[in-house]
């Protein structure tokens, strides 16, 4: 009675930890706790699960009153776990177009800057953009969960083509699922470890990679609201910079340590964030060593009828290095420490829809990415326009 309470809250977790310790009186019992079991393995996402404890009722009591129920649920669960696969895919198409691809500075009396300005004449340009998502579980149970997948991404710049990004981002993580208990009842939790490699090229010459680890907990204290704390690390290494003076040199580690809380609405098909982030870049080169902190702003909203996701991200960076400029300004070098505040406003607009058996997502996104430094080549201005085509599989 207690799993059955749990599970007209929804709180399927719960209640299958109440099925599983009851200990029935006779096979009447026995089979209704195989069967809700099953029911709220359903809901979780379990369907070669819930098909195990289905099958398990109908053999305690072949002839019931639950067994034309138990067999029709039985065949839905075949099929609902044919379609559960252990291999996801996605390959994104999209068209671009960028007004600042170099990231050249906006316009300024400084030396420097003008001076990047005159030899970087082209800025904007149309582009094409294909991404290629693999992604499988070799872990599967109510508790644990593991994945490991590669995401390749490639832009191409029709007019500067030097600045042509190609990343490979092959990924390993494992979660852990569960509730704990507290004043306000029991609450579900995700606690999870993800390990990540990211290769990353620049007009077809290697230009960086980075090694992230990064533990996370998220909290569920109700349907309302989420919490996720994280942890990351990154090892960064630039190929190019061996060629640099020392303190220009951007290999570095990377702290970061943040919270992010949602407010869900409907059933979390709308939502609001918010959250903030502490990071420190410990840089070898000290023209690069700054601490920051990040502020997260974001909402979603569904279409109640044709189900178009709008959603607005606000991503506000302050940076601030801890010694002095060691190039800029060019008139006064090694007498500013820079300051840096970025503030990154994301759009978009998608849609999924099936053509047949396969599913896809049409979607039109907008970046505008605008940093102001007091150091005038590190101050700029960037748009950017996609629009794109999502087949999963």
């Amino acid at each position: 009675y207690l799993g059955l309470i749990k599970y007209r809250k929804k709180d399927y977790r719960a209640a299958i930890k109440y099925f599983r310790a009851t200990v029935p009186s006779n096979d009447n019992f026995a089979q209704l706790a195989r069967f809700y079991s099953g029911l709220a393995m359903s809901a979780l996402d379990f369907p070669r699960e819930a098909r195990r404890e289905i099958e398990e009722a109908l053999r305690l009591q072949p002839v019931s009153p639950l067994s034309l129920a138990s067999r029709k649920f039985g065949k839905v669960l075949e099929k609902a776990e044919e379609r559960k696969r252990f291999f996801h895919g996605e390959l994104r198409l999209g068209v671009f177009y960028d007004t600042n691809v170099p990231v050249v500075p906006s316009a300024d009396s400084d030396l420097v800057a003008r001076t990047i300005r005159r030899q970087q004449k082209r800025r904007e340009s149309e582009g094409e953009s294909v991404s290629l998502n693999f992604s499988y579980t070799f872990l599967r149970t109510l508790d644990w969960e593991g994945t490991v997948s590669h995401r390749f991404f490639q832009t191409y710049n029709n007019h500067l083509t030097e600045f042509n990004t190609q990343s490979h981002t092959p990924t390993v993580g494992i979660v852990n699922r569960g509730s704990i208990s507290s004043p306000f009842g029991d609450q579900a939790y995700f606690a999870g470890l993800q390990y990540t490699y990211d290769f990353i090229t620049l007009g077809n010459s290697r230009f960086t990679q980075r090694w992230i680890v990064g533990p996370y907990v998220t909290l569920v204290e109700n349907p309302w609201n989420l919490t996720n704390l994280q942890f990351q690390l990154q090892v960064k290494d630039f190929f190019n910079d061996r060629d640099v003076v020392r303190r220009e040199v951007r290999d570095a580690s990377q702290f970061m340590v943040g919270a992010l809380h949602f407010f869900l609405f409907d059933q979390g098909r709308h939502y609001m964030k918010i959250g903030y982030q502490y990071d420190f870049n410990d840089a070898e080169g000290k023209n690069w060593t700054y601490w920051g902190n990040r502020a997260l702003v974001g909402l979603q909203y569904t279409h109640p009828w044709w189900n178009i996701q709008f959603r607005y991200d606000l991503n506000l960076h302050w940076r601030f290095h801890k010694s002095e400029h060691s190039l800029i300004p060019a008139t006064a070098p090694g007498t500013k420490k820079r300051r840096d505040r970025e503030g990154t406003h994301s759009v978009s607009i998608a849609k999924d829809f099936d053509y047949g058996n396969r599913k896809f997502t049409f979607s039109v996104d907008y970046l505008f990415d605008i940093n102001k430094s007091n150091l005038a080549p590190f101050d700029y201005r960037r748009h950017v326009v996609t629009t794109s085509l999502a087949w999963r599989f």
